[in-house]
């Protein structure tokens, strides 16, 4: 059996699962964010977090950082290039070797970590901007400020952030994908229901329109045919321009605009819901 207190629960249940939804979805968003930016910079989930908050903490955005090092992978990629002779020079007078002992390329992270160590060890701040700048682009000033402190006070802070269980693993990257998938069926199941309670309300809509255009109709006519609605209009008008709004006017203006309104409406008052309108129904006789 229909029942309007029914499908009243089911919508503000559904508004509920909706608003709770758009919670997970935050999060599955920086999960697939921490993944995606992780991978396009050769670390791993954790090691991208510790160093966005390392920026965080020196007063930088988490933002800043990431574009910070996608610079400096840039720059490391063209190191030992033509074009990247610039780059090569700068990283062998902060003597920071690109490849391990082994002969592969370090790390992003290791790197990131040697560069630190050389950043440190030159003795002006200019000459660390200037670095930072050469290699990082419009993210030097960042590095400078992350980095500036050495290898060993950025690894004491990461190690403290691990510790206090400020890093999410990668677990999360893995639930998140999970959670974005199940996002996308919710996203369609509320289309399904907005477009099935749409289906069910159409007749009446339908029908709403045609009794709103009639009666704005009907309306119109009374208004065109009758000096007693044209009378109520104008005391209206009156009252409301009145700088003292006579209360009495007011009213007797409302009044007569109801009593207007009230007339129009009758002839759509009968058995029928929305009967052919006439204009017979609003003939007003005026004595002499």
């Amino acid at each position: 059996i229909f029942s309007f207190g029914k499908l009243g629960a089911a919508l503000a249940g559904a508004f509920a699962i909706r608003g709770v939804a758009s919670f997970f979805r935050l999060q599955a968003d920086l999960g697939l964010t921490l993944d995606s930016n992780a991978q396009l910079l050769g670390m791993s989930v954790e090691q991208l977090q510790k160093w966005q908050y390392a920026s965080n903490m020196s007063g930088n955005s988490a933002e800043e950082m990431t574009n910070s090092i996608a610079h400096f992978n840039h720059a490391i990629g063209l190191a030992g290039t033509e074009q990247g002779k610039t780059y090569t020079e700068a990283l062998q007078r902060m003597g920071i070797q690109t490849h391990g002992l082994n002969g592969k390329m370090k790390s992003t992270h290791e790197l990131l970590l040697d560069f630190a160590d050389g950043l440190q060890k030159l003795k002006s701040p200019q000459e660390r901007m200037g670095y930072a700048m050469q290699l990082a682009g419009r993210g030097g000033k960042i590095f400078a400020d992350v980095l500036g402190d050495g290898r060993g006070a950025l690894e004491d802070m990461m190690k403290k952030a691990d510790d206090a269980g400020l890093i999410l693993g990668r677990d999360f990257t893995d639930a998140s994908k999970k959670a974005e998938q199940n996002s996308i069926k919710l996203d369609w199941s509320w289309r399904a229901l907005k477009g099935t309670l749409a289906q069910a309300l159409f007749p009446w809509f339908t029908k709403i329109v045609d009794y709103g255009t009639k009666f704005v109709k009907a309306f119109q006519d009374i208004v065109k045919h009758t000096t007693f609605a044209k009378s109520a209009f104008v005391a209206l008008g009156v009252a409301i321009a009145l700088a003292n709004w006579e209360i009495l006017a007011i009213v007797a203006a409302v009044v007569a605009l109801l009593t207007v309104m009230v007339a129009v409406a009758l002839p759509f008052l009968s058995t029928s819901f929305m009967p052919d309108f006439r204009e017979s129904h609003f003939v007003m006789q005026e004595s002499s």
